[in-house]
């Protein structure tokens, strides 16, 4: 469920622990539903009347069949907290200005 209430943390963890608390596994399950993997996109097989003969067409038929995994690094808390001041000082996209600037008028 994509609720943020006690009702949806409820029956999402009852789902979760059907599968033995493998997310994996639940997500698998779902292959119908709108948290399965490329579930924004048509089916592969569709896609591949299109795409088939492009030379990443495996690549990308893996991805929407099976998610995506991204190699990431562990931050140090000193450069996280870098970040995190770089952006505070920088403050809102200028195009924010734009936006508050046209609100005011109407």
């Amino acid at each position: 469920m994509f609720d943020y209430s006690g009702d949806a943390a409820l029956h999402n963890a009852i789902v979760l622990e059907q599968f033995g608390f493998n997310l994996e596994s639940a997500i698998q399950a779902q292959n119908t539903s709108q948290i399965y993997y490329g579930s924004e996109f048509k089916k592969p097989d569709l896609l591949a009347e299109i795409f088939a003969n492009h030379p990443l067409w495996d690549y990308v038929k893996e991805i929407l069949t099976s998610g995506a995994t991204f190699p990431l690094k562990e931050i140090p808390n000193e450069i996280r907290q870098q970040d995190i001041e770089f952006h505070i000082e920088r403050g809102n996209h200028k195009s924010t200005l734009n936006i508050k600037r046209q609100s005011q008028k109407s």
